[in-house]
């Protein structure tokens, strides 16, 4: 049983994790210390596609994302990341933050550049011998597509589903 003190700390830590983790925050070990001690199996954190890939397909940044994987897994914690955030190259709305991509292929080849880097065998587990790997097996594509802040197509079922 968790004391009050605990709860609320890991609570917190939930919360902290919830935002920060979404703009690659590094907030220090602690709270992920207080997370994985509170009972936390899983994190949920944003990948954000136009931090990844700025400027187009052949440009891959981890710099952001690496960090969030890392600290999960010295602690024993999964990641299940939220994928989405289309760059302007591949928006299908340039200077909308809700666009959805224009060409769904170039998704397809984002997505792929993650399970090589966080999945089974990634590259960053193979770059980091010393870290017992909880590679990625479930990805959620995109938050709440259903609301214009994040999905500016209406409908959005159909081109969501597509994706």
């Amino acid at each position: 049983m968790f004391s009050s003190t605990t709860l609320l700390g890991a609570i917190i830590a939930v919360a902290l994790v919830f935002y920060a983790l979404g703009g690659g925050a590094d907030f220090g070990g602690g709270i992920w210390d207080l997370l994985a001690g509170s009972g936390a199996e899983t994190v949920r954190a944003a990948v954000y596609w136009d931090q990844v890939q700025p400027t187009g397909p052949g440009d891959l940044n981890f710099t952001a994302t690496d960090p969030i994987f890392l600290a999960a897994a010295q602690r024993g914690v999964a990641v299940l990341p939220v994928v989405q955030g289309t760059p302007l190259w591949a928006a299908k709305n340039p200077y909308d933050p809700g666009s959805p991509p224009r060409d769904n292929e170039d998704f397809a080849r984002f997505l792929t550049a993650l399970v090589t880097r966080y999945g089974p065998n990634g590259s960053l587990w193979v770059s980091h011998p010393d870290v017992t790997p909880q590679p990625v097996r479930s990805w959620q594509i995109w938050n709440e597509p259903n609301l214009t802040r994040y999905w500016n197509v209406a409908p959005w079922a159909p081109s969501y589903v597509a994706l």
